[in-house]
């Protein structure tokens, strides 16, 4: 990476840290529908802005060899799609219907958060780290991830958030090898578009939870499990294999 990319990369990533933790909330108050949808303007322009780089700037890498036909690496994120799900039947909850206008306000939001993260953390930044072995590019690229989804956190002061970065972390590692062994940044965008939709947009829409330490612990039991699975995958299947 020479001095021109890494300043070009730097500004990216200053820019969609700006637009996550933007406090609209200060300017808009309690009127959520102005707030979000200031949210989903800066989040196009960020889009747009993205792909002006990727388009002008030299960040357009050949296509890649697609491998629809891997099931292995669809298996953990299928799992992880609803995870939150599997909390239900051991914890009590309250059933709700809040299903709005804010809700479809909250799935376009959704849709440009996960294009731009996908870009930015899968087509960028693993073509950019210069390490020689692809699973240290995706170790680095997930904890870089997981770190800026501390933003959350930094502008709600939610513990729950906190802990989050830990799962944020294992979400980025099955994007990581998805990108990285699947050939497929649109398997991604989708993939992680369904994980938000389940688990943050619908979930939230219908359910109310009464123990977020117990969904904590599901979430860890789940992370373990999908970590032994991927290390597996890795170690006796794509180990020898590099972009």
């Amino acid at each position: 990476m020479n001095k021109n990319q890494f300043y070009d990369i730097l500004l990216m990533f200053l820019i969609y840290l700006f637009s996550a933790c933007f406090p609209w909330n200060l300017i808009f108050h309690n009127d959520i529908y102005l707030l979000i949808s200031a949210q989903i303007i800066l989040s196009a322009i960020v889009l747009a802005y993205l792909i002006y780089m990727i388009r002008y700037r030299g960040y357009l890498y050949p296509p890649r060899r697609n491998r629809w036909m891997n099931i292995l690496l669809f298996i953990p994120v299928i799992v992880i799609c609803f995870s939150n799900y599997l909390y239900l039947p051991f914890y009590q909850y309250q059933s709700i219907n809040s299903f709005s206008l804010y809700t479809w306000l909250w799935i376009i939001l959704t849709v440009f958060t996960v294009i731009n993260e996908e870009i930015l953390f899968r087509y960028i930044l693993l073509h950019i780290l210069t390490f020689d072995k692809p699973i240290t590019r995706i170790l680095l690229s997930s904890l870089i991830f997981a770190l800026f989804h501390i933003s959350h956190f930094l502008t709600t002061f939610n513990p729950y958030y906190l802990l989050s970065v830990v799962y944020t972390f294992a979400l980025g590692m099955i994007l990581g090898l998805l990108y990285q062994y699947g050939k497929s940044l649109t398997m991604c965008i989708i993939f992680h578009f369904l994980f938000n939709l389940c688990n943050d947009v619908l979930f939230s829409t219908f359910f109310i939870i009464n123990n977020q330490i117990g969904m904590v612990v599901v979430s860890v039991i789940i992370g373990i499990v999908i970590a032994i699975y991927l290390a597996s995958l890795y170690l006796l299947r794509f180990k020898k294999e590099d972009f």
